[in-house]
């Protein structure tokens, strides 16, 4: 990518940026294009169609046109393209004042900006250019005139900063609890910006007790209000806490960083895997079936857990799309007209037979085959552990990268 994607390092934004600096470089960009605009009126009085234009006359309007281009490579220049996110990192945020500079390290996040078509159409435009930076550059003054710096706590085991984040004790919590919540979050940012998805780590991590009723919920992430959340009793479970941490740091990436052109390639993604995991299951049932010491037979015994029955395998069948049935009946009366089946699927299940999905790139976990969304923070997570299939990284990076 080029090198003035400085969003792709967002990680090292406190040492890249000295907002300062950025901010009085950026006010003199502003300046150069806002004097280009005094000068449109006097050029368009000029023109003369009946007459050849003049170099100089030429060389103006070739500046109005390419304004925009210009523009933002001037910005990132000065350094804006890492500003604002750093801005999120040293600056305790209103919530309003937070969407607004979001607003624009998403708009400074873009590849590049097109020139005017025209002059003519740069004659209309570029006041609207003019009005837009000088408003962006007001904003950005205004918020970090009213913000205050973060700073760190006296009392540690309040906040403890965790790279790019703060992890922030709600619960009157240990010193050992916040120490290690504080790790799980530090080796989330170096797992996500080694993919170059640092962008997504910034703000308050907030260390509760109670993210939801159920105590398999490790972390929890609220995009309504970009609020990041993670149990407090992490001890033991450490590792699963950086897979689920990672996962809801990806539906941050869905929520603020994703245009609706990569949204949608999120949907065709998730239908793409669809589609080879219901052919990679078949091939995985296949391989199983294709194995004696694998393939039901009859006289074969499952148990049932729920009523605590044995029951017997009597037959199998398939039907038209080729999906297996395992019939079965009860061992202790097999002659009983009381009968049942369950899928091929069912029975590996139940005997504890996983399906080889993997190695034809099916869905990184059933949990991602449950939606789209959820599927993408799947493989964001499985991507930033080294445990995305091959097949996949390609179709994740087309839409992150």
């Amino acid at each position: 990518m080029p090198g003035h994607r400085i969003l792709k390092r967002y990680l090292q934004a406190d040492a890249i940026s000295d907002i300062p600096r950025n901010m009085f470089s950026w006010k003199k960009v502003v300046e150069t294009y806002s004097e280009l605009e005094t000068e449109l009126p006097l050029l368009l009085a000029r023109i003369d169609p009946s007459q050849p234009k003049s170099r100089d006359d030429l060389r103006k309007e070739y500046a109005c046109t390419t304004a925009p281009e210009r523009y933002y490579r001037d910005a990132m220049t000065v350094g804006l393209g890492s500003m604002f996110l750093a801005i999120l990192q040293q600056y305790d945020l209103e919530s309003k004042d937070q969407k607004a500079i979001e607003k624009l390290a998403q708009f400074y996040s873009k590849r590049s900006a097109r020139k005017f078509q025209d002059f003519s159409v740069a004659a209309k435009k570029l006041p609207e250019l003019i009005l837009t930076i000088n408003t962006q550059l007001q904003i950005t003054q205004d918020v970090l005139s009213r913000s205050k710096p973060r700073g760190t706590e006296s009392d540690g085991h309040k906040v403890v900063d965790a790279g790019p984040f703060r992890v922030v004790n709600t619960g009157n919590f240990s010193v050992e609890v916040m120490t290690i919540a504080g790790k799980v979050a530090q080796e989330a940012a170096r797992r996500l910006s080694s993919k170059g998805l640092g962008k997504v780590c910034y703000g308050d991590i907030l260390v509760s007790n109670r993210l939801n009723r159920k105590k398999e919920i490790l972390a929890f992430y609220l995009p309504g209000k970009d609020e990041m959340f993670i149990r407090a009793d992490l001890k033991g479970h450490e590792h699963d806490a950086l897979d689920t941490l990672v996962h809801e740091l990806g539906h941050r990436l869905y929520a603020k960083f994703l245009g609706g052109h990569q949204r949608s390639l999120v949907h065709t993604m998730y239908r793409r895997i669809q589609d080879g995991h219901n052919g990679s299951k078949r091939e995985a049932i296949q391989d199983l079936l294709n194995d004696p010491s694998t393939k039901p037979k009859a006289g074969d015994v499952l148990v049932d857990p729920k009523k605590n029955v044995e029951l017997m395998v009597t037959n199998l069948s398939f039907d038209y799309k080729g999906e297996g049935k395992v019939h079965l009946t009860f061992k202790d009366d097999p002659k009983s007209v009381g009968q049942t089946s369950i899928s091929l699927e069912g029975w590996y299940q139940h005997k504890g037979i996983k399906l080889d999905l993997a190695k034809v790139g099916g869905f990184v976990s059933h949990y991602a085959s449950t939606d789209p969304e959820e599927n993408f923070a799947e493989m964001v997570s499985a991507y930033c552990m080294g445990k995305l299939h091959p097949s996949q990284v390609e179709m994740l990076e087309e839409i992150i990268k």
